[in-house]
C-alpha cells in the first residue's frame, strides 16, 4: 500500500527486465486508509503455460509513480490431464422408484 494513492496500474511481462505493459488501470483495490494494508488483483488473462512477471504503479490526482519492484516469475498451469481418464469401474443400479433410478460406480482416478 502506498500513501496517497488512489488506484492502482497493474503491469505484465514475458521479460523480467522490460517490455511491461499495463493489464488493468484505476484498479481501485484497497487505496491507503481504507481498509486492508494489502491491495489485490487477479489476472484472469494469463495464457496457461506461459510465465509472466508483474510490477505495479499507484496513482492519484497528481499522477503515477514509478514502477514496483518486479515480481517473481509466475506460469499458469491448467492442471487439466492431458489425456482421457480412465474408465470408471463396477457401475450399479443401488434401487429404483418411481420415476428414478440410482445409480453407482467407482470413480475414476485423477491423473494430471
Amino acid at each position: 500500500m502506498v500513501s496517497g494513492a488512489t488506484s492502482y496500474d497493474i503491469l505484465r511481462s514475458t521479460r523480467r527486465d522490460s517490455g511491461f505493459t499495463p493489464i488493468a488501470t484505476g484498479h481501485a483495490s484497497q487505496v491507503c486508509g481504507s481498509g486492508a494494508s494489502r491491495a489485490t488483483f487477479a489476472d484472469t488473462t494469463a495464457v496457461n503455460g506461459t510465465q509472466y512477471f508483474y510490477a505495479v504503479k499507484s496513482v492519484n490526482p497528481g499522477g503515477r509513480s514509478a514502477e514496483s519492484p518486479v515480481s517473481a516469475g509466475a506460469k499458469p498451469e491448467s492442471g487439466l490431464a492431458a489425456s482421457a481418464p480412465s474408465v470408471p469401474e463396477n457401475m450399479k443400479i443401488t434401487g429404483s422408484g418411481h420415476h428414478q433410478v440410482a445409480l453407482s460406480w467407482g470413480a475414476a482416478p485423477v491423473v494430471f
